[in-house]
């Protein structure tokens, strides 16, 4: 899915430009086991370990078309999201 968005120029000109979505897929607590779920399917996964649900996940992101934005996100027992994998060309990539 994709979107316009509009900025301007530092020459005060109104520009547009194509915003991609990125599909996100969540490794999350379930309990004592670990679920997978997409933002952009329907349904999720549910496996014992965390690394057999971050090795579903990355599954997942290989199988998109190719160059597609995507982001894995895994969420720690704590309940917070602690890794983060970005997938694809990112239009706004972090300045570093």
């Amino acid at each position: 899915m994709s979107d316009v968005g509009r900025a301007t120029n530092a020459m005060g000109k109104s520009i547009s430009f194509k915003i991609e979505m990125r599909k996100i897929i969540y490794v999350l607590t379930h309990g004592e086991k670990w679920r997978v779920q997409c933002d952009h399917c329907n349904g999720s996964s549910i496996t014992d370990t965390q690394t057999s649900a971050i090795t579903i996940a990355r599954k997942h992101v290989a199988s998109l078309p190719e160059g597609t934005l995507s982001q894995i996100l895994v969420q720690g027992r704590d309940s917070k999201f602690r890794t983060e994998w970005t997938y694809g060309e990112d239009p706004f990539p972090p300045r570093g």
